[in-house]
């Protein structure tokens, strides 16, 4: 143990690595969709997953960007708790909105937060209640008659705000069930969720609640196995969502989303490796009554690679951006038409390394990484010369039992 830590520490030091941090680094440097590839981070769309990583402490070094330099971070733990028939997952100060920078650029919409950049969202899916504070997130899950079953709750408290006396609540409660060798799918894998809001401002004798703050979410994954190393994934996601608070500030918010996708993916040197390439199509449709209508949708493109380079060190890479995209906006004018409003292509790499149970997940900076290699300088400062070769913009430490 004290070898492997000390492995660490100089690997840190060799390369310089300044730590910020945001959610998901290894999905972050690979510019993979969740859905694209198995990984933890799979749990907040099909909470029957949890069966598939139990056992486990997950520590997410940020909240939104933001380092808390140990005071703002989240995380939870997933354990095999037999007397309670399944897998029990407790996760707290969860953000309530991911903004995943592997997926920045899109954005764009004026309100709704776009699918394709979290893996969840506030009821409502409304952009202007990112802040919500998260209390806690309770999952369990069982393997029933060969098939997984898996139920997700979570609860939000804002309490009063000292600004126009705002209470707010939330509830939401998911369920998602995995079935394997089915037709000609090895796994497939479904997901039904609902979150409310409640809002409230206090002391106001008349009309003092929300008029109706809901999301309805719905989705589907499909795994074909192509062969030994070879497989074949596609998945569909819909949701609906309704802010409305016409009584309070007269103001009326709904947007409909829609997601297909698909990814090839195949394992190379003997399963140490992965490669990995696919295609999303997304529509975000969204609208304030009486004020704009905002509809957009996107062809995306994305591909990755990742490899053990070493026992203790896996390397990753990927690249994404939209091929074609077009977006609809009223915004109290005519309507017009923005070709390829999103169009460009990111670039995307970071690291894992493993010592003894413990996994440390990094994404990097692209913009730091390659300024560093530009600048090559052996034997001033280890490797490279002025400061860090790398500023890590994610990281995430978990540890297996």
């Amino acid at each position: 143990m004290k070898k492997s830590l000390l492995t660490l520490m100089i690997a840190l030091n060799v390369f310089g690595v300044a730590v910020q941090s945001h959610a998901s680094a290894r999905l972050d440097s690979l510019s993979l969709d969740v859905r694209q590839v198995d990984d933890l981070d799979l749990i907040w769309l099909y909470p029957n997953k949890i069966l598939d990583y139990k056992d486990t402490v997950d520590f997410r070094l940020s909240t939104n960007g933001a380092f808390g330099n140990g005071i703002n971070e989240w995380g939870g733990v997933i354990a095999d708790e037999t007397s309670l028939g399944g897998v029990l997952g407790v996760y707290v100060n969860r953000p309530s909105y991911l903004d995943t920078p592997a997926w920045g650029v899109l954005g764009g919409f004026h309100a709704a937060n776009d699918p394709l950049e979290s893996y969840w969202s506030v009821p409502g899916n409304d952009d202007e209640q990112e802040t919500f504070a998260n209390i806690i997130d309770i999952f369990w899950a069982q393997n029933v008659d060969g098939a997984g079953l898996g139920i997700h709750f979570n609860y939000g408290d804002n309490g009063i705000q000292p600004v126009g006396n705002w209470e707010t609540e939330q509830l939401a409660l998911s369920a998602g069930l995995g079935l394997s060798a089915v037709g000609p799918f090895s796994q497939l894998d479904f997901h039904a969720d609902y979150g409310t809001d409640f809002t409230t401002q206090i002391g106001l004798a008349s009309k003092s609640h929300d008029n109706g703050i809901y999301s309805i979410k719905l989705g589907g994954m499909g795994k074909l196995d192509l062969s030994d190393t070879n497989y074949f994934k596609v998945f569909v996601d819909t949701s609906m969502g309704q802010d409305n608070m016409t009584d309070l500030d007269s103001y009326d918010f709904n947007d409909t989303t829609l997601i297909l996708g698909t990814s090839w993916d195949q394992k190379v040197n003997d399963g140490k490796g992965l490669i990995a390439t696919g295609l999303i199509g997304e529509y975000v449709g969204s609208a304030v009554k009486n004020t704009y209508i905002d509809d957009g949708w996107a062809l995306l493109w994305d591909g990755a690679v990742e490899q053990e380079v070493a026992s203790w060190l896996t390397l990753r890479a990927g690249l994404e951006g939209a091929i074609t995209t077009r977006e609809y906006d009223t915004d109290g004018s005519p309507v017009y038409v923005q070709d390829n409003y999103h169009t460009g292509y990111q670039f995307s790499t970071g690291f894992g390394i493993n010592w003894s149970n413990f996994v440390l997940d990094a994404n990097v900076n692209a913009g730091s990484f390659e300024k560093s290699v530009g600048n090559v300088s052996p034997g001033n400062g280890l490797l490279f010369a002025n400061g860090s070769l790398l500023t890590l913009s994610e990281a995430d430490l978990r540890y297996k039992f």
